[in-house]
C-alpha cells in the first residue's frame, strides 16, 4: 500500500502541474510591474557591446519609477516586460542607435516560519506558490535538524494578500491544483505555521534544560558543603 501511495503522489503532481501550465505560461508574459518588483535590465549596443552602467538591477519605487543613467527616471509601473522595454528603447533613442534591450520583472514575496531559508524572495510572474515555499527551502519535516520553527503543519499555510488572510492546505494528498499552482502575487507573505507537537516538544526540551541546570547547581553547591 505504501509503494503505491509513493506511486500515486508523483503522478498526481504531475497532472496538476499540467492542468496548470497554460496559466503559468499566459501570466509570464501579460505580468504588469508594480511598486516593489525587481526589474533586471541587459543593455547592448548594436554592435552587440554591453553597457554596464546600464545593466543591472533596478527596483520599482513606490512612484511606479526606476532610474536609469542618462535618461533619468522612468516610469514603467503597469506596463509588462515588453512594455518597459518599448520605452526604455524610446527614451534611449537620442543616445544609442538601435539597442538591444532585455527586461526581465521579478515579484517580491516573504516566506517565514518553519522554513529552512525564511526571508523575502525575487521570483517570475510565472511562479506558483508552491515555487516560494520550495526557495525558502520547502516545509520543514519532523526529522529536520536545526530548521527555523521546528517542524511544519502544511495544512494551514497562511497566505496574507491585499490585507486579506487565507489559510491553505499544502498537503500532497489533500491539495487542489487552485492551491497548489496558485500564483503568487506582488507583496505576498506566506507564513508557514509549526506542528502543535513542535512546540509541546520544544517546551519540554526547555523545560528538561532548565531542570538540568537546576541539578547541576545543587550537586555543586552540596560537592562545596562537603
Amino acid at each position: 500500500m505504501n509503494r503505491i501511495a509513493r506511486l500515486v503522489t508523483p503522478v498526481a503532481a504531475g497532472m496538476l502541474l499540467l492542468l496548470a501550465l497554460p496559466g503559468l505560461l499566459d501570466a509570464q508574459s501579460v505580468y504588469q510591474a508594480k511598486p516593489g518588483d525587481q526589474i533586471d535590465i541587459a543593455f547592448y549596443t548594436a554592435s552587440g557591446a554591453e553597457v554596464r552602467e546600464i545593466t543591472g538591477t533596478r527596483w520599482l519605487e513606490p512612484s511606479g519609477e526606476i532610474y536609469l543613467p542618462y535618461i533619468g527616471l522612468a516610469n514603467v509601473a503597469g506596463l509588462d516586460s515588453k512594455g518597459i522595454r518599448q520605452v526604455l528603447l524610446e527614451r534611449f533613442a537620442a543616445f544609442y542607435d538601435d539597442p538591444v534591450i532585455e527586461v526581465v520583472v521579478k515579484i517580491r514575496v516573504n516566506v517565514t516560519g518553519s522554513v529552512r531559508s525564511p526571508g523575502h524572495f525575487y521570483l517570475d510572474p510565472a511562479a506558483t506558490l508552491l515555487d516560494a515555499l520550495s526557495v525558502a527551502g520547502g516545509a520543514a519535516g519532523e526529522v529536520d535538524v536545526g530548521t527555523v520553527g521546528g517542524a511544519a503543519d502544511r495544512s494551514r499555510v497562511q497566505l496574507f494578500r491585499n490585507g486579506q488572510l487565507e489559510v491553505l492546505d499544502f498537503r500532497p494528498e489533500r491539495s487542489s491544483p487552485d492551491t497548489f499552482y496558485r500564483l503568487v502575487e506582488s507583496g505576498d507573505w506566506l507564513y508557514v505555521p509549526p506542528q502543535a507537537r513542535s512546540r509541546w516538544r520544544d517546551n519540554i526540551q526547555f523545560i528538561g534544560s532548565v531542570l538540568t541546570v537546576i541539578a547541576a547547581g545543587v550537586f555543586i553547591t552540596n560537592e562545596l558543603k562537603n
